[in-house]
């Protein structure tokens, strides 16, 4: 279809991605090049992530570039996943919401693609601000690199399944080893100690190994055994002693039951359901404490909840 204008000098022939450069020579043939920078540079910046314009053709990129501007009105949108097949876009809304009185003491908003943990700050800005601490808190295991695991106080409990420990080939698993904090001595099953530090890994002696009847059920490494000693290892190894045990358990029912309430119960004792998990803390002015949950959850009406 032809419309009667006048193809600026520079432009090419070619559809979509190409027309761009023809448009941005073009503006800047007639206000200068920073002028015509600022009013193509979202339609640039879209160009660059999809297709690439370096060869005869333009071409579509292969993969997504990093970091992907998905809304030209709002550069700070992204696109976000869930899980393999559950997508999201646009924000996520980070909750603390307390299990008995279904108050809302923190929240957080961070974009789709950022990492759960980086809403921590905020969190804890609104906890502040609302005068409580938190004395429980119940999280999936993507809070636990969040700052407020990290460096927690002593009278803080983590409530979070544990991570599945690894057992190669059928051989010894690190929950078969002996973790001895106080002394700092790991213990192999078939009885050596070899000291340890947190965030550093323990190596057997090649020796020791070669010669050990469990040889077999342990490594196949002619280096001997080595294994890693997590920075935050006292926590994981409580979390999995928690596990074993049915009370620790029942922590961990109560918050997979709340993220899966909406809209609040009688009891008040609900929570959106999102990512960012239970939690319980206290008033600074409250003589118990109370229930808070922690959830994220995309910034929208309240979602449909399915099993």
């Amino acid at each position: 279809m032809r419309t009667g204008m006048t193809r600026p000098p520079g432009m090419r022939r070619w559809p979509g991605c190409c027309l761009l450069g023809g448009v941005e020579a073009f503006t800047a043939s007639q206000y200068g090049d920073a002028a015509a920078a600022a009013a193509v540079a979202v339609a640039c910046q879209v160009r660059g992530q999809d297709a690439g314009v370096t060869g005869p053709v333009p071409a579509l990129r292969r993969g997504v570039a990093k970091d992907r501007r998905i809304s030209v009105e709002d550069s700070q949108v992204r696109h976000g996943r869930k899980s393999r097949s559950v997508l999201s876009g646009g924000y996520e809304r980070h909750i603390l919401r307390d299990l008995d009185t279904g108050l809302v003491p923190a929240v957080g908003i961070t974009a789709a693609n950022a990492p759960e943990a980086s809403v921590t700050s905020d969190i804890a800005a609104d906890l502040g601000a609302a005068g409580r601490h938190l004395s429980e808190l119940h999280i999936d295991r993507a809070c636990l690199s969040s700052a407020l695991v990290r460096d927690r106080g002593p009278d803080l409990a983590i409530f979070c399944k544990a991570w599945r420990v690894r057992n190669t080939g059928g051989r010894f698993a690190k929950d078969q080893f002996t973790l001895d904090f106080a002394a700092g001595q790991l213990t192999c099953p078939a009885g050596v100690t070899m000291p340890f530090q947190a965030g550093t890994t323990v190596r057997f002696p090649a020796g020791t190994c070669a010669g050990c009847p469990l040889r077999q059920r342990c490594t196949a490494s002619s280096h001997g055994r080595s294994m890693s000693i997590h920075p935050d290892e006292t926590l994981l190894a409580e979390l999995r002693r928690r596990q074993q045990d049915p009370d620790g358990r029942a922590k961990l029912r109560e918050r997979v039951a709340v993220e899966h309430a909406w809209p609040t119960s009688g009891t008040g004792r609900a929570a959106a359901p999102a990512t960012w998990a239970p939690a319980r803390t206290c008033s600074t002015c409250a003589a118990s404490p109370s229930s808070t949950t922690s959830t994220s959850s995309p910034v929208s009406p309240p979602p449909t909840v399915t099993s």
